[in-house]
């Protein structure tokens, strides 16, 4: 086993994927080796203890935020936040520091010491000793499931019972120390209300999974509101349900009036920030769990999106992002985020620098690319931005985003007959594209082309029929044109 490991690690296997009745079994996706032992060794030397102790048992999620690479984005996995390294041996590492490698090495090496020393005189221990080092290699390579975690420290407890002699059987009996007796049976009692305690939060807990997970069908709010009440220290469940929240007000449903939004908006920031909904003290995702990132970039999505509803929203979601920066420095998404709301508050070189710090750290990043683009538009330095837009649409030909970008700038510039040609290609690319059949209705409008600028509206209506401004407009160009009266 030990040598088919070591083969396979120099072979790439994603070519020989197994497939199950025709369809392919997915890849399961680790941090990378290299990556896992850089930010385990980063983390256990940031600080003096850190190194002694780590960042902490279970906490690889937050080191993984903080010292990935700058690499890691040039990944298709850029986006995805592991919560353990793909080594078991670097997350030890990471989050209990040098000491509690140390100490694990230690225990090993005392348990292949006195294996040898058996092995020497007993056989009968051999496939055990097998099997450990089997699990000891998987443990430099692959992370620690609970699957692995069990057989690993079941296979040092059968080798320690296999180490001993037959031990003879011993009575204890309590006849001549009857208050031995009474506190055995206290002992016992108390033992069996922590058992039954401990089922009863357990069950609690299952259930507040299940309802997470079955929180993607139609009574989303209601699940996650059960999975929150089930388990009020899952900082995950909030994060969701907040969001879920502010998914409902950016909806914009009519029929929502002032107080219901009002109460989204509440609830939304309350389940991660912490406060009072009704009568009950809900302790929010960031209270919980102050350094997850999770937290922080939801509280900074919320104040962003809610600029216009809740005064001092700006300069709240500003110190969220920052913090949630502070916490994952080299993701791309939370710059750009930042630099957008400080575009908004007018610090236009901070918003600048932010746009060109994202797209240092993952140079296809397109969002921060287009927001240095309407920063260039906004300076009336038009030329500029289509230079810079006509770049991306050669590198990247089938971004809608940058092509209605680019399409749009050309319409602005006069070219119409180019913003046109790039309205179509969208529509080619996304035939139900509201904003580029929109678009595209407005140039043929500027060229006098009114009966294929009424048929790209009309299909604008049929995508958004409440559409009360295409409605007008629609009106407006189907009105005939007054008839001038000959002297």
């Amino acid at each position: 086993l030990i040598i088919l490991s070591g083969v396979f690690l120099l072979i790439n296997t994603t070519n020989f994927q197994p497939t199950v009745l025709n369809y392919s079994l997915p890849q399961e996706q680790i941090t990378g080796q290299v990556e896992s032992w850089n930010i385990g060794f980063k983390s256990a030397t940031e600080e003096v203890k850190s190194g002694f102790l780590g960042s902490g048992i279970g906490t690889f999620h937050y080191d993984f935020s903080k010292f990935k690479s700058v690499e890691f984005n040039q990944s298709f996995l850029w986006q995805i936040r592991f919560d353990r390294a793909g080594s078991h041996m670097a997350e030890i590492l990471g989050t209990m520091g040098f000491l509690g490698v140390l100490s694990y090495l230690f225990l090993i090496g005392m348990f292949l010491l006195i294996s040898y020393f058996f092995l020497k005189g007993n056989r009968s221990g051999v496939p055990l000793l097998m099997a450990f080092l089997a699990l000891l290699v998987s443990q430099l390579v692959f992370y620690q499931n609970t699957v692995l975690a069990f057989t690993f420290w079941l296979i040092l407890g059968l080798s320690v019972v296999n180490w001993q002699k037959p031990v003879k059987e011993k009575v204890i009996s309590f006849k001549d120390f009857p208050e031995l007796s009474l506190i055995f049976s206290a002992v016992i009692i108390v033992l069996g209300l922590g058992v039954l305690t401990m089922y009863f939060f357990a069950g609690k807990f299952y259930l507040a999974d299940i309802n997470y997970d079955s929180a993607l069908g139609g009574e989303r709010t209601q699940k996650l509101e059960k999975a929150v009440s089930l388990n009020p220290y899952q900082p995950q469940y909030k994060i969701v349900l907040s969001r879920n929240y502010l998914g409902k007000v950016l909806a914009g449903d009519q029929e929502m009036n002032e107080a219901v939004i009002s109460a989204y908006v509440h609830q939304a920031i309350t389940y991660v920030k912490g406060g009072d909904i009704g009568r009950n003290t809900i302790k929010g995702a960031v209270e919980l769990s102050p350094n997850r990132v999770a937290a922080q970039e939801t509280l900074g999505m919320i104040y962003r999106d809610i600029q216009g509803i809740a005064q001092g929203a700006l300069e709240w979601g500003i110190k969220s992002f920052e913090k949630a920066i502070e916490l994952e420095p080299t993701n791309p998404v939370l710059h750009t985020e930042l630099g957008k709301l400080y575009l908004v508050s007018g610090e236009v070189e901070l918003a600048k620098s932010k746009f060109n710090k994202a797209r240092e750290l993952k140079p296809d990043y397109i969002d921060a690319s287009i927001q240095l683009v309407l920063m260039y538009e906004s300076e009336n330095n038009l030329p500029e931005a289509i230079r810079q837009t006509e770049g991306l649409a050669i590198s990247y030909p089938f971004n809608i985003e940058v092509l209605f970008q680019l399409g749009r700038l050309y319409f602005n510039n006069n070219q119409i007959n180019e913003a046109i040609t790039y309205f179509e290609r969208i529509i080619d690319l996304m035939p139900n594209h509201s904003n580029a059949h929109y678009s595209l209705g407005v140039a043929y409008q500027d060229k006098g082309q009114i009966t294929k600028a009424i048929a790209e509206l009309e299909k604008v209506l049929e995508l958004n029929p409440d559409n009360q401004d295409v409605q007008g407009k629609l009106d407006e160009l189907r009105r005939p044109a007054p008839v001038e009266e000959e002297e």
